[in-house]
């Protein structure tokens, strides 16, 4: 499930992601070995990890799911629906708004590029420091 958190006082549900294959009968066909273990999709995810910008061959953020019991992995690419004004922009490759990205919300503002209140969210961002992914 992806939610936009960019206000985390009123999260907004996005997506639901499930490229599970039901008619692959796993017990039947993957443990007997007539179908690769990633036939049903994948399964059991375990490990995660993120690509910010920064390290990025695309330079949009990425999310990696190791997937267990399929032996498989996902790649996700993070992005913003049209219109839509994301802090990703102003972030590190830590998630965090510091002064470089507060500096460049700031003249996105200023050329009428942001709203006045997704600047007043890359400052709160800035001033707690927290990653906002």
């Amino acid at each position: 499930m992806t939610y936009d958190i960019t206000n985390p006082e009123s999260p907004e549900f996005l997506d639901y992601i499930n490229d599970r294959d039901f008619s692959v009968d796993i017990e039947a066909e993957i443990e007997n070995g007539s179908a690769a273990a990633g036939a049903a999709g994948d399964l059991g995810p375990e490990g995660l990890s993120f690509a910010g910008i920064d390290h990025s061959p695309t330079g949009d953020p990425l999310v990696f799911v190791g997937h267990e019991v399929s032996g498989t992995t996902t790649t996700f690419r993070l992005t913003t629906g049209a219109g839509s004004q994301s802090l990703i922009k102003y972030a590190d490759t830590g998630g965090v708004v510091g002064t470089d990205g507060l500096l460049l919300a700031i003249n996105d503002w200023r050329n009428d590029e942001i709203e006045t209140s997704h600047l007043l969210d890359a400052i709160n961002a800035w001033r707690t420091s927290s990653p906002i992914y």
